[in-house]
C-alpha cells in the first residue's frame, strides 16, 4: 500500500506543476470534515462512498464531542494549523463512473429506487433547464417525471463547463480536483473508490480509529453494474467531450479515459456477439 501511495503522490505532484489553479476560498473547504480528537481531516466527495464516510466520521464526532464538523467553521489561523498538522485523507473515483452514479441516483432514483423527493429537487434545480435547452419545452408543473436522459445530462454538464461556482448540488458532478483542491492541500492518503473494499478498512487502521468505527461490508455499486448499458448509448463525440471535461481528474488521480472507452467498446462487442437465446 505504501508504494502505491508513493506512486499516486508522485503523479499528483507532477501534474499539479502544470495546473494553474487559484487558492482555495472558505467555500472550497465545506467538504473537509475535521476530527480534533484524532487529528484527522477527511475530504468527502459526493458519489465516492460519501454517505458511508459521513456516517463514520459522524460516529467519531459524536463519541468525542469535540471541535467543529467542517474546516470552514474555524478561523484562518485554526484552519492553517489543522491543515499543517492533521493527517488528511481523500478518496477519488473514476470520473465517468462517478457521473453515472450521480445520474442514476438523482435523475432515475424516483423512478427506479423510490427516492422521489430527491429526484424532484434535481428536476426542479436542473431538469427544467435541461428540458428547455435540449427539447425546447418550458416545463409546467404537472407531477410527471421529466425522464432526463444521460445524453441530455452530459450535454448540460459539458455545455456549462467547470467554471461555475461550487454548490451542494453540482458538487455531485464537478471535477473532483475542484472539490478536493489536491494541489493546495497536501493529502497524506489518496484512496481509490475502485479499491474501497481494501483501502477503506486500511485507512481506518492507519488512522488508529478502527477500534471505534469499522468500514461496512462492501457492495458493488449500481453504476459499475450498468456502466456499459448506459454509456453504449452515448455518441463518441459526446464521450470525448465528457473525458475532456474531466481531463484534470484523469491526469491528477491516475485514471485513463482510454481504458474507459475500451471498456464500453468491449461491452458492446460482447453483446453483439452473444449467442441468440
Amino acid at each position: 500500500m505504501s508504494k502505491e501511495q508513493e506512486r499516486r503522490q508522485r503523479r499528483l505532484a507532477a501534474e499539479c506543476r502544470h495546473l494553474n489553479v487559484s487558492e482555495p476560498t472558505n467555500n472550497d473547504l465545506t467538504h473537509l470534515i475535521v476530527n480534533d480528537d484524532h487529528k484527522i481531516i477527511f475530504n468527502f466527495i459526493p458519489k465516492v462512498s460519501c454517505t458511508t464516510w459521513k456516517k463514520i466520521w459522524g460516529t467519531l464526532h459524536k463519541r468525542n464531542n469535540t471541535g467543529k464538523s467542517s474546516l470552514q467553521y474555524y478561523n484562518r489561523e485554526e484552519q492553517n494549523d489543522r491543515l499543517e498538522n492533521y493527517r488528511k485523507v481523500l478518496f477519488v473515483r473514476e470520473p465517468m463512473s462517478r457521473l453515472l452514479s450521480a445520474y442514476m441516483s438523482k435523475f432515475r432514483g424516483g423512478v427506479l429506487y423510490e427516492h422521489g423527493p430527491l429526484q424532484r429537487i434535481w428536476e426542479r434545480s436542473f431538469g427544467r433547464d435541461i428540458v428547455k435547452r435540449y427539447r425546447g419545452v418550458e416545463v409546467i408543473e404537472d407531477g410527471k417525471w421529466l425522464n432526463i436522459t444521460l445524453t441530455e445530462f452530459i450535454q448540460y454538464i459539458t455545455d456549462l463547463g467547470s467554471g461555475i461556482r461550487l454548490t451542494a448540488l453540482n458538487d455531485h458532478w464537478m471535477p473532483q480536483y475542484k472539490v478536493s483542491r489536491p494541489c493546495h492541500i497536501k493529502y497524506d492518503f489518496i484512496g481509490h473508490f475502485e479499491n474501497l473494499e481494501v483501502e477503506g478498512p486500511f485507512v481506518l487502521r492507519w488512522l488508529g480509529v478502527d477500534h471505534i468505527v469499522q468500514f461496512p461490508e462492501y457492495k458493488s455499486p449500481n453504476a459499475i453494474t450498468h456502466f456499459v448499458d448506459y454509456y453504449k448509448l452515448i455518441s463518441l463525440d459526446l464521450m470525448r467531450k465528457l473525458t475532456e471535461y474531466y481531463r484534470e481528474d484523469y491526469k491528477l488521480f491516475g485514471y485513463s479515459p482510454d481504458d474507459v472507452m475500451s471498456r464500453v467498446l468491449r461491452g458492446v462487442f460482447a453483446e453483439d456477439n452473444a449467442p441468440i437465446q
